[in-house]
């Protein structure tokens, strides 16, 4: 089983799934361009959350077309709502909860419109930029 890794040097973090092989050379390679402080930890993935939190970037893939994601952050969270801003959207959506209890919303309304899911956390470990965002 592959292990997850943050790796970081002198406070620059490189987040990614990377192989024993790869954390070495990576390591080395830091070390050497920044004078050789570095630290590796294991990465945790943080715990599902049934909830949308300020602060918190999401995402979500489009329904026709599986290489497009959509990402965005919520800025600020009501009991019913959340404020969200991207390179699409800025703006209030009204949060909804499925049959599992998870919140849920749509920035926009129509037949093939995202659906963001707040248990679809853009955590940094998954490289969202390689994934062909919309």
């Amino acid at each position: 089983m592959e292990k997850k890794f943050k790796i970081s040097v002198k406070g620059v973090e490189q987040n990614g799934v990377f192989d024993s092989y790869q954390v070495a050379r990576l390591l080395l390679e830091w070390a050497e361009s920044v004078g050789g402080e570095f630290q590796v930890k294991e990465y945790v993935p943080p715990e599902p959350s049934n909830e949308f939190k300020v602060g918190v970037e999401y995402y979500c893939r489009s329904m026709y077309d599986h290489d497009c994601v959509y990402r965005l952050k919520v800025v600020k969270r009501t009991e019913k709502s959340v404020w969200v801003e991207s390179n699409m959207w800025n703006k209030r959506c009204v949060v909804k909860k499925d049959e599992q209890g998870c919140e849920y919303f749509m920035p926009d309304h129509y037949s093939f419109a995202p659906v963001f899911r707040a248990n679809k956390v853009a955590d940094g470990v998954h490289d969202l930029s390689s994934w062909g965002v919309c």
